[in-house]
């Protein structure tokens, strides 16, 4: 993950109920009044670390702006002509081809994600930590287990973008998700499980280890604008370890899977869920819950907030167990906790289970890594086929990875691709092939742009063609007022690339929805989008620390005026140490930086009267805190480390 050991434990999810409530801000500067409140809220909505909270579950304001449902043919699935949007894959990685609801295989859940082994473990019962069961481990479910499978001519399951709230866009396969808001948001399943129905099954696997997104059931009556548990209509689990239930938090399980599966037994009047998630390594039975105000039919739930970029979620329901089989062997899970009638009635499937003919995954030849000057023009090929499909050179898509995920992004499609590094640095370049069944190859390759990093003798923060508007600099450079409601941003005009600096920041004012940090150039900062927000790193002096606009940690004390950042871009990215109060307070790396970064302040206007809201020093004046002790005394060398901010700087000593 990007944010390191530097912060400590992990925020609840209870903690980041609070978060989206405070945090509906970040989208101030799109026209609408609600998107006024700042980030100070986070501070006093947020449980510490580790921090269970009074078992209440808050909520959060809609945002305004969402996706239009997607079209859907005729079974129900999304009619999207057959693109799907890209995964984001590691850089320099090749994925193994998988069906659109493969689960990634990183190890995480070693024992669940296989679904060809079957060990047969048992999780020690000594060993159990927060109210987890102890249960023969099942790794991979059969088609034989369980009740009858189901006709095949029953409706397929999907997520139901017509049934979302704003801000979450349900990806073209109809089973992921991403979120693109700071506010609580929801979306539910297109069908749904009525009271007498009987035993039915689906998991759900995210794509990056994170808290602060709930999954779970809930029914039509549950608010699209609360996480899921937060209601007596919901039931569901947070990544980070938690399980609510009925407005409250009700159990806690040992974090670090990333697959769950969710058994919903509705024989009767009132359902019952059994929730399954990879404990150490050992699928377990972790929470078994009565839904005793549930009386109504239940959907698939997921809610929560923008948490990472791109897709956040998949989902699993049975839609073709012979091309994305499931994890778990729920069966086996439920009868080792004594609960054989459940097993015996269990479809492995959400209303049904489907086997669909098994599709051959694409192959695809990717070009290899070049060099070429900033401002070249460079073209790759690539060929891809199919053993159904045939040729699918003509489908093969393209994405230019270094100016994030925002419209700056350079695409295209068919076998060969042509694209102008702007600047030096890293590009990778993401190639993809997916056949017309949602399998799909992908790689990610280099593009290295050679040149010289512009040095600058007077560094300040300057004004420039994607500046925000609204941003007042003073005559020196190095202080800002804000006067235009929006996160307008400003950076300076020295970029970092190759180097460890530091520069500092100072609060003129009282912690305001007002931040410093670090952003890569060529994007636009009017405003800083915060649902495709571009590689970056900030401290909201009233909210927090944040990575691409994502909540990372609290704010410091509001004695605490400046904040340092020591820079170390010596590697592929930039690992920036964030100093306040004399001491290393958290270390980001920012893995989606490649290229040159800069200096960058945002904000809104705060009516404090103040001629200035924030100042920098790029090192013309003595520091306030001295980073070589401070990075020094957390382990860190920083012998390399130049106190000051660029090469040619009059102003450093």
């Amino acid at each position: 993950m990007a944010l390191r050991l530097a912060v400590s434990g992990v925020v609840s999810w209870l903690a980041l109920a609070g978060l989206a409530a405070a945090t509906t801000g970040l989208a101030a500067g799109c026209g609408d009044d609600r998107n006024a409140a700042d980030e100070r809220g986070v501070a006093r909505g947020r449980a510490d670390a580790g921090d269970e909270g009074d078992g209440t579950i808050g909520e959060a304001p809609r945002a305004d702006a969402g996706p239009e449902p997607a079209a859907r043919d005729a079974g129900g699935r999304p009619d999207d002509g057959g693109a799907r949007p890209p995964v984001a894959t590691g850089q320099g990685h090749t994925e193994q081809p998988g069906a659109a609801e493969d689960p990634p295989r990183d190890g995480s859940d070693s024992a669940a994600m296989d679904a060809s082994t079957s060990d047969g473990g048992r999780l020690d019962a000594s060993a159990d930590s927060g109210n987890v069961a102890s249960e023969d481990a099942g790794d991979a479910a059969s088609a034989d287990d369980g009740a009858d499978a189901g006709v095949d001519d029953e409706p397929l399951t999907y997520l139901n973008a017509g049934d979302a709230a704003p801000g979450i866009v349900v990806e073209a396969d109809g089973l992921s998700a991403e979120w693109r808001t700071l506010a609580t948001a929801g979306v539910r399943s297109t069908r749904a499980i009525a009271p007498g129905e009987g035993v039915f099954y689906y998991e759900a696997t995210i794509w990056d280890a994170f808290n602060g997104l709930t999954i779970g059931v809930a029914t039509a009556a549950a608010p699209l604008g609360q996480n899921a548990g937060a209601n007596d209509q919901s039931f569901g689990i947070d990544p980070g370890g938690q399980i609510y239930a009925n407005g409250s938090f009700v159990a806690a399980f040992p974090a670090g899977g990333r697959t769950f599966g969710f058994v919903l037994d509705y024989r009767g009047a009132q359902p019952t869920v059994h929730t399954i998630v990879s404990v150490r390594g050992h699928p377990a039975i972790v929470r078994s819950e009565p839904l005793s105000a549930v009386a109504e039919p239940v959907f698939i739930y997921l809610a929560g907030i923008r948490r990472t970029t791109e897709r956040h979620v998949t989902i699993r329901p049975g839609n073709d167990t012979v091309n994305a089989p499931f994890a778990f062997d729920p069966a086996a899970l439920l009868r080792s906790a004594g609960l054989a009638d459940v097993a015996d009635a269990l479809v492995l499937g959400w209303g049904a289970s489907h086997a669909g003919v098994w599709n051959e995954p694409p192959t695809l030849l990717a070009p290899s890594g070049s060099t070429v000057s900033a401002g070249s023009q460079v073209t790759l090929s690539a060929a891809a086929s199919d053993a159904e499909d045939g040729a699918l050179d003509a489908h093969i898509g393209w994405e230019v990875l270094s100016t994030g995920s925002g419209p700056e992004r350079v695409q295209g499609t068919g076998a060969t691709f042509t694209f102008t590094p702007p600047v030096l640095g890293t590009h990778p370049v993401r190639v993809t092939a997916i056949d017309s069944g949602g399998k799909q190859a992908r790689a990610v390759v280099d593009v290295r742009a050679l040149g010289t990093l512009a040095q600058y003798e007077h560094v300040r923060i300057e004004p420039d063609a994607l500046s925000g508007s609204g941003v007042l600099v003073a005559d020196d450079g190095l202080r800002v007022r804000w006067t235009a409601p929006a996160k307008n941003g400003i950076r300076a005009n020295q970029a970092l690339y190759g180097g460890f600096w530091y520069f500092e920041a100072q609060r003129l004012i009282a912690p305001a929805n007002q931040a410093a940090g670090l952003v890569i150039g060529g994007v636009s900062l009017d405003p800083i989008p915060f649902n495709v927000t571009p590689p970056s790193c900030s401290i909201n002096t009233g909210g927090g620390v944040y990575q691409n606009l994502i909540f990372r940690a609290p704010p410091p004390a509001a004695a605490v005026e400046y904040y340092g950042f020591a820079v170390d871009y010596r590697g592929r990215h930039p690992i920036v140490h964030i100093v306040w109060d004399g001491v290393l307070a958290h270390t980001l790396e920012l893995v989606d930086a490649t290229v040159p970064i800069h200096p960058m302040l945002y904000g809104n206007p705060t009516g404090a009267g103040a001629a200035w809201d924030i100042a920098v020093n790029f090192g013309g004046s003595p520091f306030r805190y001295d980073p070589v002790a401070a990075l020094t005394a957390a382990g860190i060398d920083a012998s390399a480390l130049r106190t000051c901010w660029g090469e040619a700087n009059s102003a450093c000593p």
